[in-house]
């Protein structure tokens, strides 16, 4: 059988094709875990060529080892040839969340990655998310009409039969494992981003004999109590955002004294909340709790001042044109490429020929079936998989934590930022409902490994601070952290510079990469008016 090692030749595409008619046929009759082709759910938008550049299948896994006579699962999986003449070996990118969707990002982020410079890429849905099946998804949560959504989707879920304790790193882990095997690939670098890289640890340390090289970007390490941490690593991203406005002349000129001006604004809504044209109450707990996930943002951070001033002028079109003025990431809805393809879909689900009939067919449409029908087109998915993020904390990071710890750690930060515990406190609330048996304890250790790793942290990152970037580099024998001044949550292919060391890393993963970039930087050139 070929594997995907063998399209390191210049006519990768070929190879693929015949891979997959090789892994249907070995595995057509087989057990689990096999691999199953199949078309991509989402929208190819050229000049990505479905079977030509990207391919698509399905890995079938039991949902839980334990029980391996017990249901599968359907995780959907999609593969980007590398634009290398002569890739080396691929890269699996594991999602964060838990509960993200990595395969619908593949038309906006995946096809213009700049790894795929170096290698081919795997993108897959782990288990619960996204396209796979069955989805952990919660769409209760946004239902008016339910009392207690989270109640509500767990006992959905348990009554369809779905073991929510198999949905946890360990069985995640396998799953990667079991990818690796069915597609015969003998070596490849893991890159996982906040809780894909949670997530490729725990591959390190489980199933490490096929890894040669790990990206860990935004590091969350299972030895560390995440939310006992929360509050208090959340203050510490406001502090640096102060502190850099401070420093910066044009920004403190602009925005005296950022840290009062924020003081005043929250004890002021406190009081008295913005309202907008509909009429909803914008409270001091939401603008603190939405900077605290704007902080994330590389592209918003330099922004954050201005709206700090928008709130406390209690400007309610200041406060939103301030947000707007964020630049928006790159999507194909802006590209012709994107409404052809759509079309074409759209055409194909009506049984129609002719674009006029197909504008005739859409015009007798209501509302409802009229979104239904371009969703499915369009191949969206929710992106955000509740049950799937319930069941891996609720399972090994909360039984880890102490809700009293994490009360006391806020008590030292301003009572204005207090706020920050109200995800923590929901979280341990959901955990109660969710109702899973806690994780051995080698879930909440670290993970010890000689597999070279780079690590890549943002100064700005309010949720996987540097400081587990830290935390986790010292049990990572071979290992290479570094701390991006002016970045949030995420860094590669977001900036030039992570980018750039990231490629270096995967020509010589042995090799200390070249960080000079990281000298030129500094803290982000604030927006003022």
């Amino acid at each position: 059988m070929l594997s995907i090692g063998a399209l390191a030749r210049p006519r990768f595409s070929l190879g693929i094709a015949l891979l997959f008619t090789s892994l249907l046929a070995s595995h057509a009759l087989a057990q689990t875990p096999r691999f199953e082709e199949g078309s991509c759910p989402f929208l190819v938008i050229a000049p990505e060529v479905e079977g030509e550049t990207v391919f698509c299948g399905r890995l079938i896994v039991p949902e839980n080892r334990a029980h391996r006579s017990g249901p599968t699962l359907s995780l959907q999986v999609a593969i980007l040839v590398s634009h290398a003449s002569e890739p080396a070996a691929p890269i699996v990118y594991l999602e964060g969340g838990p509960g993200g969707s990595a395969v619908m990002n593949v038309p906006d982020v995946w096809t213009r990655s700049a790894l795929r410079l170096h290698s081919h890429i795997l993108v897959f849905d782990q288990r619960g998310t996204g396209y796979s099946t069955p989805s952990l998804d919660c769409p209760e949560s946004l239902a008016d009409d339910v009392d207690d959504p989270l109640r509500a989707c767990r006992d959905r879920l348990t009554g369809a039969g779905i073991d929510l304790r198999a949905y946890n790193s360990r069985e995640n882990a396998s799953d990667v494992a079991d990818l690796l095997e069915v597609l015969e690939i003998e070596a490849a670098t893991l890159y996982g981003v906040s809780y894909g890289t949670r997530l490729a640890l725990t591959v390190m340390r489980d199933h490490p004999e096929r890894i040669t090289s790990v990206i860990l970007d935004g590091v969350y390490p299972p030895h560390v109590n995440g939310y006992d941490e929360q509050a208090w690593n959340g203050y510490l991203a406001f502090e640096r955002l102060f502190d850099d406005c401070t420093a910066d002349d044009w920004c403190d000129a602009a925005y005296p004294d950022l840290w009062a001006t924020f003081f005043a604004m929250v004890d002021a809504l406190d009081t008295s909340p913005m309202v907008d044209d509909d009429g909803t109450a914008i409270t001091s707990n939401d603008v603190v709790n939405d900077l605290f996930q704007l902080l994330y943002d590389t592209n918003a951070i330099p922004h954050l001042p201005s709206i700090i001033a928008a709130a406390a002028s209690r400007d309610i079109d200041a406060w939103f044109d301030a947000q707007d003025r964020i630049p928006a990431g790159f999507s194909h809805h802006d590209s012709d490429a994107y409404w052809d393809a759509l079309d074409e879909r759209l055409l194909w689900l009506a049984g129609l020929d002719d674009l006029e009939d197909l504008d005739a067919f859409l015009d007798t449409l209501d509302d409802e079936t009229y979104d239904a029908l371009i969703a499915e087109a369009a191949g969206d998915v929710d992106d955000d998989a509740e049950g799937m993020f319930a069941s891996v904390e609720c399972i090994e990071e909360v039984p880890f934590n102490d809700l009293d710890l994490a009360i006391a750690w806020a008590h030292d930060i301003p009572e204005q930022l207090r706020a920050l515990t109200d995800g923590v406190i929901g979280q341990f609330a959901d955990c109660a409902i969710w109702d899973v048996p806690a994780a051995d304890a080698i879930e909440n250790e670290p993970v010890v490994s000689d597999i070279p790793t780079l690590l890549l942290s943002g100064a700005y990152d309010p949720i996987t601070p540097p400081s587990w970037g830290d935390e986790a580099a010292t049990y990572l024998l071979v290992s290479t952290h570094v701390v991006f001044p002016d970045m949030g949550h995420g860094t590669v292919d977001i900036r030039p510079c992570p980018t750039q060391i990231a490629l270096a890393f995967l020509a010589d993963p042995w090799m200390t990469p070249d960080t000079s970039c990281v000298d030129q930087l500094g803290p982000p050139e604030f927006w003022v008016p």
